[in-house]
């Protein structure tokens, strides 16, 4: 007897009149049936059925009924609780040997569902904890798969789109775009359904060497900044971590991914480093920042001119960033100095001690260019100053 995971949950509604929900072993909910509101609780069907189990409310709904399904060698009975509005119910492992793969929850407050009533369902529930598993590994294939497409192997990276184009569920349209994410806390902590709800479900996504990497398809202009908006603005729970992100360029074609993916690694270390305040950056808006990026932070500190590293290493981060902006013209002389309340002649005497102090002279084509360059690697890689540096104006958003 085949099954499918909605038609369990409906079987059971027509049988007992109870309402039914079917989770996997990661509490992920695969399928509920109609949940009438005079029968449903109201809590549980507001947090659960919208996955909305990352409030302190939300995972005291999942303790208090998921906790004690878990302990149950069989079918269990969880009792009300009141101070939750949760109704009591009747949890069903479905199993295969000793392993729960998938829970089935029935509404039950009037005891009308016993174990014998439920013996009928019990090739359906088997064919269900069997599927489910097969469900579990095949999206483990995926999730080796999206490792894969990152690889620099070019024989795993075939390997890889041939298991996309066999096992995902997601239509590939271009514009396809690489988004790799990290927190100030390990995101492996976050629940699989909060970077499921994130991400969207047009791409696909695993964690990598501690970030989540994502590789996302119809990665069009308007759905990144919807993305680099809510990853800005997350309403992580307490004790999550604030996110950042660098986003790679679009290409239109699963092969061409890994290019992506190395560029939103890049993109990753400009939000993350001290030149933006923002938490999202897309490679595609870095300009000549690039070309910094595209070094490894080791070999951009060697590259840097040892004039040049020993003023990034002595002066103050917020006299560095003037002195870029001088350098590079981002804004004029009477701009920055209005931006720091300096006047201009103390700025430009500013200047020419630095280079007294470090043998450098602004004339020359190849000092002023080490130094900007030197100046833009320290700002990336070196926290020296943090505190006191104004965030530079270069967008990255999205």
């Amino acid at each position: 007897m085949e099954y499918l995971f909605q038609e369990l949950v409906d079987d059971l509604f027509r049988t007992f009149g109870t309402p039914a929900t079917l989770l996997d072993a990661q509490d992920r909910v695969l399928a509920f049936s109609d949940q009438p509101p005079e029968l449903a609780d109201p809590l549980r069907r507001r947090v659960l059925l919208v996955s909305d189990t990352e409030t302190e409310i939300g995972r005291a709904v999942l303790h208090h009924v998921n906790d004690a399904a878990r302990r149950a060698s069989g079918i269990v009975r969880i009792p009300a609780a009141p101070h939750l509005e949760l109704y009591e119910r009747l949890v069903i492992p479905l199993r295969i040997r000793t392993s729960a793969t998938a829970f089935v929850y029935l509404i039950d407050p009037d005891r009308r569902v016993t174990p014998e009533a439920l013996e009928p369902f019990s090739t359906a529930f088997d064919a269900v904890a069997k599927q489910v598993e097969l469900h579990r590994l095949a999206r483990h294939q995926v999730r080796a798969a999206v490792a894969g497409l990152a690889s620099s192997d070019e024989d795993e990276r075939r390997l890889a789109v041939s298991t996309l184009d066999e096992r995902s569920n997601v239509r590939w349209h271009a514009p396809l775009c690489s988004v790799v994410i990290t927190g100030d806390a390990p995101v492996r902590n976050v629940p699989d359904g909060y970077w499921t709800r994130l991400l969207g479900d047009d791409g696909e996504w695993t964690e990598l060497a501690g970030r989540i990497v994502a590789f996302l398809g119809n990665a069009t202009p308007a759905r990144l900044a919807e993305l680099a908006a809510d990853i800005a603005s997350a309403p992580l729970a307490a004790g999550r971590p604030v996110l950042a992100a660098g986003v790679g360029e679009g290409v239109d074609r699963l092969p061409e991914l890994s290019r992506s993916y190395r560029q939103a690694v890049r993109a990753l270390r400009f939000a993350q480093s001290t030149v933006t305040d923002s938490p999202v950056a897309s490679w595609s808006t870095l300009g000549a920042w690039r070309t910094v990026l595209a070094l490894e932070p080791d070999d951009a500190r060697e590259s840097v001119d040892p004039r040049v590293r020993r003023m990034t290493t002595s002066e103050p981060a917020a006299t560095l960033g003037m002195l870029r902006s001088y350098l590079e013209r981002e804004a004029d002389v009477e701009e920055i100095a209005a931006a720091h309340h300096l006047h201009r002649t103390t700025l430009y005497t500013r200047f020419r001690r630095l280079q007294e102090r470090y043998g450098l002279r602004w004339e020359h084509g190849e000092d002023r260019f080490a130094a900007a360059l030197g100046i833009r690697v320290a700002q990336l890689y070196d926290p020296v100053g943090k505190q006191e540096l104004a965030p530079a104006n270069h967008p990255a958003e999205l």
